[in-house]
């Protein structure tokens, strides 16, 4: 899963900026989604050339900390709760990759 080759300018789209070097921490915070539930379970979904280096969180919070990319490419980084309520949200976030 990319935006490789989104029409327009992908960068309007993007959320985050990294350089294929970087590591990055690409936050969702769910709060004014969860409608006073908690998280009971979430993952992300990375496309190929992205690398999840590392996963953290709270209540209402997570973070994936990610790697590499090609430059000039935008990846879409899914994430997914399961809420105390057994309600499932899904979130897009981009991320561009350029160099310096």
């Amino acid at each position: 899963m990319s935006d490789y080759g989104l029409n327009g300018s992908p960068w309007r789209a993007a959320t985050f900026e990294k350089t294929p070097d970087e590591i990055v921490t690409v936050p969702f915070a769910w709060a004014a989604r969860l409608n006073g539930e908690t998280i009971s379970a979430a993952t992300f979904e990375l496309p190929d050339g992205l690398t999840n280096v590392a996963e953290s969180g709270t209540a209402s919070l997570r973070t994936v900390r990610v790697s590499g990319g090609t430059d000039g490419a935008v990846y879409r980084v899914v994430g997914k709760v399961t809420t105390s309520g057994t309600r499932t949200l899904e979130w897009v976030q981009r991320v561009v990759v350029r160099e310096g």
